[in-house]
């Protein structure tokens, strides 16, 4: 918080005297340092002085940067910042382009992610839509946000608590987890492995016969559209990673629950998927 504050206050005079124009420009132009070096935190600060922000939310932003800072979720963090402080619609051009410094191609995951388990006139925008995404057109960005806000929103507020549908939002996670533990922490970088998971998982329902092979295949061309990854390094240990499966806050005293697909854009959780296919989808990614 020190350092927060006191980049804060360094930010504060050295915009002083510069127009709101100049100001954007100058944070745009910054832009791919951020996003390179990962500093959410110095950007969200340069993002609120820009905007002028109500510093009542300045607890909030603070808070909300150093904990997904840490947790390297950039992304996460910034869509949690934005429905925290309600921006102004006016100010969607700025708002982009804070956008634009955390969604470093591995961050898209996490879209791909509330298409595929809630929505899937989403998911097939997004499959029409990657070139113009990637190539950052501001109207389509600005859909792809709004939408993928909604979705979470939506979800949250139908189960504050985590007990129930909420849970669906860690599509693709139990098994990005395993990567995560097994690879070493920042090898695979979260969005990454929670893009390889989504994989599997939907390997896994497609095994259950809930989806078509057409499914995975899907779901692993549109993440690879995006610059992520697919599979796994080689030389994980299947066993290794049941075990580190096991260890996922979704288990309980009667074993495993996973989040699969009943159809693409309809996730639900599951303990009744057998032992023996979920060892036939690790036999499968982790050879």
């Amino acid at each position: 918080v020190v350092t927060l504050f006191a980049v804060l206050v360094f930010s504060i005079g050295m915009f002083a005297c510069k127009s709101d124009e100049q100001k954007l420009a100058d944070f745009m132009a910054r832009g791919d340092e951020y996003r390179e070096a990962e500093q959410i935190d110095e950007a969200i600060i340069e993002y609120r002085n820009v905007l002028q922000i109500d510093p009542n939310h300045a607890p909030a932003h603070e808070g909300l940067a150093e904990s997904y800072m840490k947790n390297k979720q950039l992304k996460e963090g910034l869509w949690e910042y934005s429905e925290t402080v309600r921006l102004d619609p006016s100010n969607v051009d700025a708002h982009l382009a804070l956008a634009t410094i955390a969604l470093a191609r591995r961050r898209y995951a996490e879209v791909v992610k509330h298409a595929a388990l809630a929505d899937l006139e989403y998911f097939v925008w997004l499959e029409d839509h990657v070139g113009d995404i990637l190539n950052r057109q501001t109207s389509v960005l600005s859909t792809m946000i709004a939408w993928s806000c909604r979705i979470k929103a939506e979800i949250v507020a139908e189960d504050e608590t985590e007990r129930g549908r909420r849970a669906l939002l860690n599509f693709g996670h139990t098994f990005g987890h395993a990567i995560e533990t097994l690879s070493g922490y920042g090898r695979v970088l979260h969005g990454e492995a929670v893009a390889i998971g989504m994989v599997m998982a939907a390997d896994v329902s497609c095994r259950m016969a809930k989806v078509d092979q057409e499914v995975p295949e899907r779901i692993a061309q549109l993440l690879a559209a995006f610059g992520l990854p697919t599979a796994p390094e080689p030389g994980l240990d299947p066993i290794a990673f049941r075990a580190a499966m096991g260890r996922d806050k979704k288990a309980t005293r009667e074993g495993l629950r996973l989040i699969v697909l009943e159809a693409l854009g309809n996730a639900v959780m599951t303990a009744d998927y057998g032992e023996r296919l979920l060892s036939d989808t690790l036999a499968a990614h982790l050879s």
